[in-house]
């Protein structure tokens, strides 16, 4: 189960993943190991669904600290710099880049 945990690529998705799998799917040694892997101590839960369910709330709480950091720095985003009208972010390199400059100069 460890392997199919570490599958997911997103919180999301293994927040999904241990909400669709059954009690006995799950080792005591798996849930223990990411348990520890998260900064838990596994001592702290008896249970399998106990483990299980501080393994989801890890994960939301975490999904939720990353999207409510993520709505606060909008003042750092108001102090980037605006780009000019014509202005692209990818530049071309070599030739063709000196030659498209040359010619949007003109």
């Amino acid at each position: 189960m460890i392997k199919k945990f570490l599958e997911c690529t997103t919180v999301r998705a293994r927040i999904d993943m241990l909400s669709n799998t059954f009690l006995g799917d799950w080792s005591e040694q798996d849930l223990n190991i990411i348990l520890s892997a998260l900064g838990l101590t596994a001592e702290d839960y008896a249970a399998k669904a106990d483990k299980i369910s501080a393994i989801e709330q890890y994960l939301a709480d975490y999904k939720r600290k990353v999207e409510r950091e993520s709505t606060m720095n909008c003042e750092t985003m108001d102090k980037m710099p605006v780009r000019d009208e014509g202005e692209t972010i990818y530049e071309e390199k070599g030739l063709v880049g000196i030659l498209k400059r040359a010619l949007d100069t003109e």
